[in-house]
């Protein structure tokens, strides 16, 4: 595969990421050392599309649609089963979180804009707004299990937000989250380049891309007793994830439109069910990570 040079290629930044930005880059301005990345503030509806066993999610652009859908159909029937009080650390809007439980007792964020309209939604007994650098904003040892979907690759320093994690469970509580790792990094060099790799990192606010083993030395300094990791996501999938950031696809999709989508659901698809397949942290490009207390 070429790779194309990083001058040359037009990375799109599409609302979500802009605004995402935005704040970063303004909390960094307010607050000594790094900043945690808040919920984006456009909602993203999402609504569940196809036939199973191929049912996929439509959440915007095809390439959040694509990390989307295999989130869900990793975790959303583990979610179900999370002993209750729950929470969903970093629930954003809530358009995720309402398809991947039937209740949650805390929806947890760092963005209030977010959260207006997560409040709409009957998934969520209460709406917490909080640092979770901090605090969860909950009672110290009020909670059964916590919940983080691709949240606490965002926040930096995270050791603090690990520990309010830690405090807000009961003895023998868990923490079940999604992250990516080390290996999207690879991937995205491997297709594209280095630098591209970089830029599209420091575009998506991804702070810690580390390994399973780093993420279980965290863990326990936190408090958290067990850790147990599985890999998912394919490098090809991450490969065409990023693809799909790039000017001219974007506007084919935006032009396209459902043809666009017809055209490439066939990949989408597949890429779908290999992500979910693959288990082996170096084959893969995020992790399913289960902590207790």
């Amino acid at each position: 595969m070429s790779r194309p040079l990083v001058n040359v290629v037009d990375v799109a930044l599409d609302a979500g990421i802009r605004t995402a930005q935005r704040v970063r880059n303004a909390l960094l301005r307010s607050r000594r050392g790094a900043a945690f990345l808040p919920g984006a503030h456009g909602v993203q509806v999402t609504r569940v599309a196809g036939e199973a066993p191929d049912e996929y999610l439509r959440a915007g652009p095809m390439h959040r649609s694509l990390w989307r859908t295999i989130e869900w159909r990793l975790v959303s029937e583990g979610c179900r089963g999370l002993p209750r009080p729950v929470a969903d650390v970093g629930c954003g809007d809530g358009e995720l979180g309402q398809l991947m439980f039937d209740r949650v007792d805390f929806g947890i964020d760092g963005e209030e804009r977010s959260l207006a309209h997560c409040r709409e939604l009957e998934t969520y007994e209460q709406v917490v707004l909080a640092d979770v650098r901090e605090a969860l904003g909950v009672p110290d040892g009020s909670l059964r299990s916590v919940f983080s979907n691709s949240t606490f690759e965002h926040i930096t320093p995270v050791d603090g937000a690990l520990a309010a994690v830690a405090r807000a469970l009961e003895p023998g509580g868990r923490f079940l989250f999604t992250v990516p790792a080390a290996g999207l990094d690879r991937a995205f060099a491997r297709a594209y380049g280095q630098r591209v790799s970089d830029r599209l990192n420091t575009m998506f606010g991804h702070h810690n891309l580390w390994t399973a083993a780093r993420w279980e030395e965290k863990l326990r300094a936190a408090g958290f007793s067990e850790v147990d990791t599985r890999g998912y996501m394919t490098q090809e999938a991450a490969a065409w994830f990023a693809g799909l950031h790039f000017v001219h696809k974007r506007r084919r999709e935006r032009h396209g439109g459902e043809a666009f989508w017809e055209q490439n659901l066939p990949r989408f698809l597949r890429l779908v069910r290999e992500s979910l397949e693959a288990r082996d942290e170096a084959a893969t490009v995020c992790l399913l990570i289960d902590a207790r207390r």
